[in-house]
């Protein structure tokens, strides 16, 4: 059931394709130089033209002048470049929010490809339930040798609707293919910066961002219609990397879940349990079998610091210490 604090920050119906609907696509970028390019042509080829996009760009001052030249290049009022210092991707992801104006935020990276009915078929799945806040879609990998190579993807075949916290492990998009209402983020105050790529828990992100959000009365959708291509090929010794990444940051996720809210905390424990030991699906299998010594091993590492942590509990985020700047 969505709870009464989550109702009230939702607009009065849910957007339709009859209204047709405004959506911000919040595009972080850092030293991608002209391959931003990319995924904002595929929107600008899509079959949903009223839109803005909001190219959140964290890169040193050259490479976002660079940037912010190659956007003013196209012509297109719809796009506007939002200059960030310092890296962080739930940073990066707040400013996009904070900088867009519609009430419907789509998500995707400078690495990735939307498909031509992407935006279109966002707007049919929100339209299909008034109760869901959060969309993840499919990731699916470029072409690329797998003997050499591999793509961080995250692909099913079925949809599936998640009502309830202890089900959250069912789920397993990726803020590389996200849609929310502005509400939502509102309601949550935003995405948890202490996660992300560039920031002190490396990624995580979007998971914890859906954990909140289940917590707080919203259903979150997964579905294998609204599809991006991740273009990101990776060579396959820094298969490690990305695993210590991801489940470093999914581990502090937990545990800081565990400390808010103990209660809900049994079930979802026992739900991440039993999936850590069936076959991987994700983000997991996109990065081969094999693995879970190592994901284990950067859960555990996760979760301990998550523990620790310093908690904003009003916020129910980690408090993260800004740098300070000096005068003059």
């Amino acid at each position: 059931m969505t709870s009464s604090r989550v109702r009230d920050t939702r607009s009065s119906e849910p957007p339709s394709a009859a209204r047709a609907p405004r959506i911000s696509v919040v595009l972080p970028t850092r030293s991608r130089d002209s391959a931003v390019l990319t995924p904002i042509a595929a929107i600008r080829r899509g079959s949903w033209q009223d839109f803005e996009i909001c190219v959140v760009d964290q890169s040193p001052r050259a490479e976002a002048t660079a940037t912010a030249t190659a956007l003013a290049s196209l012509g297109d009022p719809r796009i506007r470049h939002v200059p960030m210092p310092g890296p962080g991707l739930a940073r990066a992801l707040n400013r996009g929010v904070a900088a867009s104006s519609a009430e419907l935020i789509a998500v995707t990276g400078d690495d990735c490809e939307p498909a031509a009915d992407w935006l279109e078929r966002i707007v049919a799945a929100f339209d299909g339930d008034p109760a869901i806040g959060v969309i993840h879609g499919n990731v699916e990998p470029c072409p690329h040798d797998a003997q050499v190579a591999f793509v961080q993807s995250s692909v099913r075949t079925d949809a599936v609707t998640v009502r309830a916290v202890g089900d959250q492990p069912k789920l397993v998009g990726t803020s590389a293919n996200m849609a929310l209402y502005r509400g939502v983020a509102t309601a949550l105050a935003g995405f948890d910066e202490a996660f992300g790529v560039g920031a002190p828990l490396s990624a995580a992100e979007d998971v914890d961002f859906v954990l909140r959000a289940l917590a707080d009365g919203w259903a979150i959708l997964e579905a294998p219609t609204i599809r991006v291509m991740h273009r990101d090929v990776w060579p396959i010794h820094r298969r490690a990397e990305l695993i210590r990444r991801n489940w470093f940051g999914t581990g502090a996720v937990i545990a800081k879940f565990v400390r808010l809210q103990p209660r809900d905390a049994v079930g979802l424990l026992g739900r991440l349990a039993r999936r850590f030991a069936a076959r991987p699906v994700g983000v997991s299998a996109s990065l081969g079998g094999g693995c879970r010594w190592a994901r284990l091993v950067a859960f555990s590492g996760g979760f301990l610091v998550g523990l620790v942590r310093p908690i904003d509990r009003a916020r129910g985020h980690f408090a993260v210490s800004r740098p300070r700047h000096r005068a003059g």
